[in-house]
């Protein structure tokens, strides 16, 4: 979670509105090391009342009191301003909200303490968070989107690059957006995983363009130490974290020959790919800080200096597929980004991340899934577009050409499908089998349509799905 560019964790805190005439969460409830948070300093150097005395005889030390209007929208716009970028009518934000004051509650795992307020008077004592934060509107979907990640999973539309070309890419974002997407991701490849497919277009050219024509917060991964030099990747997500403050987080994974070995390069066995990846990553995490490296070892940097920085660097996770990997990653990356699948392997990848060291950093999640107005379509749909990433093991990254992919998936069957990916036709079928990556603490999920429907994927989730999750 970012306010004002500073991520929250292990202790996220979220700012809402409230009715403002009942003290409504105790101070007592947020831990000591969590009070000094970003948000709660923003929040203190906008108004000094924000923290109301005890009253004599009182037992409820440290509540939160009232905040006047247009502090509280003062804020909003603060927000706003670090999740989104300027916002066009400020105004706007705060339209339905009088009387308001802001108020503060922490998320331990999934409980929502002293979650318990109202908005105005068509809303009643007890409402929870998370019917306040989904208000219907404008100014509900904007504060919804403000808290949402303290409440419940931000939903990602996922770009497929390998599948469609760039341009057609960026109106399905907008589209995305539209329906009510919470943010999205983009791939990053060179070639294709299979001829079905055919598309392969760059990755950071369509990102600032992405960023440019939506106000939605976007990722990436990317593979440093081969076609990318850790500097220029360094230099790319500056950038863009530049132009687009809070707006984007990068994920450094270890690659696939598929994508990285076009230079030349040997491609090297796991534990040496995890090797050159560390390297990469502490080279591009001490560039964003500021810093000239020189290194001389898996790979080499001269006297490298960013000289155009953001204020604050953006996120970067570490991807991992199997319990080995999310641990090595745990180590050194701000958060973890896996795959869907059987959620007990699922949580398995989560404790070995936090085993190795991501204890209280985020979860984000790919969900690889398939929908269609009917069970065969769907499956046809899959095996068509996706058949290639059904392989397992280290197979996936050591083949070198679609045309390899195309040749060892050519006994693939569409019923097979089912074991790489989530396939129904049953829109409340993908409700559960989404909460119950939730349940595992993902804070992210990005959503994976492989097949071609795009359009039809983005109006039947945006209008039936992405409600369910939000309630």
């Amino acid at each position: 979670m970012h306010f004002g560019g500073v991520r929250q964790t292990p202790h996220r805190l979220a700012a809402c509105l409230c009715d403002g005439k009942d003290p409504v969460v105790s101070r007592a409830l947020i831990p000591a090391q969590a009070q000094q948070a970003p948000v709660l300093k923003a929040c203190c150097s906008l108004d000094n009342r924000l923290w109301r005395k005890p009253q004599p005889g009182s037992n409820n030390e440290g509540w939160i009191g009232p905040v006047y209007a247009e502090v509280a929208q003062e804020v909003l716009v603060h927000l706003a301003h670090a999740r989104h970028g300027p916002p066009d009518q400020p105004l706007e934000y705060a339209e339905h909200l009088t009387p308001p004051s802001i108020c503060l509650f922490q998320r331990s795992g999934h409980s929502i303490v002293a979650a318990s307020f109202a908005l105005d008077a068509r809303w009643g004592r007890g409402e929870t968070a998370r019917a306040f934060a989904w208000n219907q509107g404008r100014a509900g979907r904007v504060l919804g989107d403000l808290v949402g990640d303290a409440l419940m999973a931000r939903i990602g539309y996922h770009c497929s690059h390998e599948q469609f070309p760039p341009s057609e890419l960026l109106q399905l974002i907008q589209a995305a957006e539209a329906a009510g997407f919470d943010a999205a991701m983009s791939s990053d490849h060179f070639r294709p995983w299979g001829p079905a497919q055919g598309q392969s277009g760059y990755a950071w050219s369509f990102l600032g363009a992405a960023l440019q024509a939506t106000r939605l917060p976007l990722g990436v991964i990317s593979a440093p130490g081969y076609r990318y030099h850790p500097a220029i990747l360094a230099q790319a997500a500056a950038t863009l974290a530049e132009m687009y403050p809070g707006r984007l987080w990068l994920c450094l994974g270890s690659g696939q020959r598929l994508n990285e070995d076009l230079t030349g390069v040997a491609w090297p066995e796991k534990g040496e790919r995890n090797a050159r990846l560390r390297e990469c990553a502490d080279a591009i995490r001490a560039l964003l800080r500021g810093e000239r490296v020189s290194h001389y070892g898996r790979v080499t940097l001269v006297d490298c200096e960013l000289y155009t920085l953001p204020k604050t660097p953006p996120l970067l996770l570490g991807a991992a597929v199997s319990e080995a990997s999310a641990e090595f990653v745990g180590g050194w990356a701000d958060g973890l980004l896996t795959v869907s699948g059987k959620p007990e392997q699922v949580r398995r990848v989560v404790e070995a991340f936090r085993r190795g060291g991501g204890e209280g950093k985020p979860l984000y999640m790919q969900v690889g899934l398939n929908w269609a107005s009917s069970e065969d379509e769907a499956l046809w749909g899959a095996h068509e577009q996706w058949r290639y990433n059904v392989l397992g093991g280290e197979v996936n990254w050591e083949l070198r050409s679609p045309a390899d992919f195309d040749t060892a998936t050519r006994h693939v069957k569409p019923e097979d499908m089912r074991g790489s990916l989530l396939i129904s036709a049953d829109l409340n079928q993908h409700v559960e089998w989404l909460r119950e990556y939730i349940a595992l603490g993902f804070e992210e999920l990005q959503l994976h349509q492989v097949d071609r429907n795009q359009h039809a994927f983005i109006e039947a989730f945006g209008a039936k799905v992405l409600p369910q999750l939000r309630i």
